[in-house]
């Protein structure tokens, strides 16, 4: 045995004996203590492992050989997460990692003498011990994960419950690592967490969502029936039989008193049925929609104003046939008796009547109003996932409209209250919307239509004769010398519709929208017609001698389809104005001009309905809608 051996086999079992009487050294005590020191196996170093080189010793006596000692694993250590979000590890002074590792030290295999007094080894010799840190190879090392296999990381993260709340764990901790709670989708990840696809940033909002619009409508009525209720000649002296009226001549339709535009109003208001349990979503909602046009009246008329006279003047010849009815102006069979309504209305070919008592109409007027109201319930589906606090107020109608427009790209919940747009859960901002409805309306059409004629009776050579008017005064409702006939319709449709409302996201205030639905409806149809006098007078059948007035009604099938289309622009997180282009078309309903009967022949001619007339009404909507 060399000396070097001697001595090392020595001093090891000095140190031994020195442990368990706890008299050792205080060097020795420090490096077997503090760093549990031991040498580690000899290996092969991997490619790219650094290893310092090994220090050269001088000449020192010759020792035995140390015994060798077992190699034992190294316990895994888990390790608390930094503040920082970054694994730190405490450090000796020279940089090697310090693991403490149960050890037992073997009995020398013989007595040993006390060592001879000597000096501590002097630190120098030591110095290059720093050889545990290239010398441990890395893969044996514990391996250190940021993720975890039983109890979570995430106690301070915002509200961990998982989709089964509507919450992924989306809060970014500074002292944890952000991590999909139980029951997500995916595992844990570094700043963003995969999340299911209904699961969002925004917690559950109330329960209930409120919301609603006012709206001032501008439209008008297109394809109005039409039918010609007069002609003036300008010069009859210059006429011949039979005679034909031109286009050139003055004719009065009922097209002249068409509808202008007219004002209205609209009110719509509703809530949602609650939230999603997943992400704050709120599909379903139910709305009132109530709007009306004000009821417009508009005429026109064809006069003779100068008085009449012998000598050639303008003449008015009515166009409807009144055939089949009879007048009797005081109703007394005294000085007037029933005479054929035509004669009244001037309806016969355009040539001077030489009899006594000739009739001369001085004035036509064609007049009509028009009314149409609306209610409808509405129910909606909106796409999901949709943010509850970002929802816009008005695209489909009310709840349609800019979602998340307050903060489309913000991060983290924003203004609005909803998650933020820069892609919750994994997902790009969402800027196209569709969403459905389905619902019940209630359309009333009502249209009246009048045609009145005043009437001068003149002798032979066409002057008024006493007491009767000389021009054009109006038409007084109390005179048996005009005559009024009226035509009021009423339709009433009750259906069921369905539709759907898209929006797109033009900014962050912004917004597209086009809204249409279409449904089939049944429609109660009432139509009320009489032919009368504003005096003491009488209008009859001929056959059955019956005043001239029937009310019929219809039940038949209509169609009506909706569209709109605007834009909208959201002042604040709860209110937006909007603009729309709104068109409705509607189809089976009885219009008052087409009700006019080819015949009075008699009065069931009267009880048939025209119910094959369609409408179309369009112009502009401006509102301001609330969610609340």
């Amino acid at each position: 045995m060399t000396l070097l051996a001697l001595t090392t086999r020595r001093l090891a079992a000095a140190a031994a004996l020195a442990v368990a009487g706890g008299s050792v050294t205080p060097a020795l005590a420090q490096f077997v203590t503090a760093n549990n020191y031991q040498a580690a196996p000899a290996q092969t170093a991997p490619q790219g492992v650094y290893r310092p080189a090994q220090p050269v010793y001088g000449a020192q006596p010759s020792y035995a050989a140390p015994p060798a000692y077992a190699q034992q694993s190294y316990g895994q250590q888990s390790y608390g997460q930094p503040a920082s979000g970054q694994p730190g590890y405490s450090q000796p002074g020279y940089g090697a990692p310090q693991y403490r590792v149960a050890q037992t030290l073997p009995e020398p295999v013989e007595p040993i003498a006390a060592p001879e007094s000597n000096p501590s080894p002097q630190p120098t010799l030591y110095a290059p011990v720093p050889l545990s840190g290239p010398v441990q190879h890395y893969e044996q090392a514990p391996q250190m994960t940021y993720g975890h296999e039983g109890q979570p990381m995430h106690a301070s993260a915002y509200g961990q419950q998982g989709c089964a709340t509507g919450d992924c764990n989306q809060g970014v901790s500074w002292d944890t690592y952000t991590q999909a709670g139980p029951g997500c989708d995916g595992g844990a990840a570094y700043g963003a967490a995969p999340c299911a696809p209904a699961c969002n940033l925004a917690p559950a909002r109330p329960r209930r969502q409120w919301f609603a619009g006012v709206y001032g409508l501008y439209m008008e009525r297109d394809n109005p029936g039409k039918a010609a209720t007069a002609v003036t000649i300008q010069d009859e002296s210059s006429i011949t039989t039979p005679y034909y009226p031109p286009t050139t001549e003055n004719f009065l339709f009922t097209t002249a008193a068409d509808i202008d535009p007219q004002w209205g109003g609209e009110i719509r208001f509703g809530s949602t049925f609650g939230n999603d349990p997943c992400g704050g979503c709120q599909p379903f909602a139910w709305e009132i929609g109530y709007w009306a046009l004000n009821d417009d009246e508009s005429q026109a008329t064809t006069l003779i104003t100068s008085p009449l006279s012998p000598a050639a003047d303008p003449r008015i010849y009515g166009m409807i046939d009144y055939s089949g009815l009879e007048y009797d102006r005081d109703s007394a069979g005294g000085a007037w008796s029933y005479r054929p309504m035509n004669d009244y209305v001037d309806h016969q070919m355009p040539v001077e009547n030489a009899a006594p008592n000739d009739i001369r109409v001085v004035g036509v007027r064609v007049r009509q109003n028009f009314q149409v109201q609306n209610l409808e319930l509405n129910f909606w589906r909106f796409g999901c996932p949709v943010e509850v606090g970002g929802l816009g107020v008005g695209g489909g109608r009310l709840m349609g409209g800019a979602a998340n427009a307050c903060g489309v790209s913000g991060c983290g919940p924003d203004a609005c209250g909803g998650g933020s747009g820069c892609a919750p859960c994994g997902r790009p901002p969402r800027r196209f919307f569709i969403n459905g409805v389905a619902g019940v309306r209630y359309l009333r059409i009502d249209e009246d239509w009048q045609n009145a004629v005043q009437f001068s009776t003149v002798d032979g050579t066409g002057t008024p004769i006493a007491g009767e008017p000389t021009a054009y005064t109006g038409f007084p409702i109390d005179d048996d010398n005009v005559l009024f006939h009226d035509i009021e319709t009423q339709n009433q449709l009750v259906g069921f519709q369905l539709g759907c409302s898209m929006n797109w996201l033009v900014g962050c205030k912004w917004n597209l929208f086009a809204d249409s639905n279409f449904g089939v409806y049944g429609n109660d149809i009432d139509v009320y017609q009489r032919v009368y006098s504003g005096g003491g007078g009488t209008v009859r059948f001929v056959g059955d001698a019956t005043n001239a007035a029937i009310r019929a009604s219809r039940q038949d099938v209509s169609f009506l389809g909706e569209l709109r289309a605007g834009v909208g622009y959201q002042v604040s997180c709860n209110c937006r104005l909007t603009a729309a282009y709104r068109l409705i078309g509607i189809s089976g309903v009885a219009l008052a001009v087409e009700q006019i009967p080819a015949s009075f022949a008699n009065s069931e001619l009267l009880t048939h309905i025209d119910s094959n007339d369609s409408l179309v009404l369009h112009g502009l909507q401006t509102g301001v809608e609330w969610k609340y």
